[in-house]
């Protein structure tokens, strides 16, 4: 069964809906609501948004973000950073819901941007075909490009 199917279901099961990160009191969970809108993970890309140096102000859906990266970066491996950021992101607060909501573990935001930190530069250097890509350039606020 697909997971989605299945998730929909827990919260009729027990009997009540709510958001999984219980901050903002949404009776929804949807993809877009845990992923970009509420109000938890909202704290997080805030500060994606610093850490790369974006304007999310116009971003309303998910696909909007990686057409902002293409339209603000020149480099293409700068856009390719962000893009590995941005996948980090995304991954990075999937896990955090997983744990509240299967193993009763809450993940401070600051938490979660340090597994964004360390699963950008792996993926970036080991699997971006990036080897030349320092832990320092992506620690620096914003990040650098070399």
């Amino acid at each position: 069964m697909d997971g989605l199917a299945v998730l929909n279901r827990l919260p009729s099961r027990a009997g009540e809906k709510r958001c999984c990160f219980a901050t903002c009191g949404s009776n929804e969970e949807t993809v877009s609501h845990l992923l970009w809108q509420c109000s938890w993970p909202k704290e997080v890309w805030n500060f994606v948004q610093l850490w790369c140096d974006l304007d999310l102000a116009h971003v309303l859906t998910i696909s909007d973000l990686f057409s902002v990266s293409h339209a603000s970066f020149k480099s293409a491996l700068h856009i390719k950073i962000t893009h590995a950021v941005a996948l980090s992101t995304f991954w990075a607060i999937w896990k955090a819901r997983n744990d509240r909501s299967f193993n009763n573990k809450i993940s401070s935001p600051d938490v979660v941007l340090e597994d964004i930190n360390t699963i950008s530069f792996l993926w970036i250097k080991n699997r971006g075909n990036c080897s030349f890509i320092k832990w320092k350039y992506l620690c620096s606020f914003p990040f650098v490009v070399p």
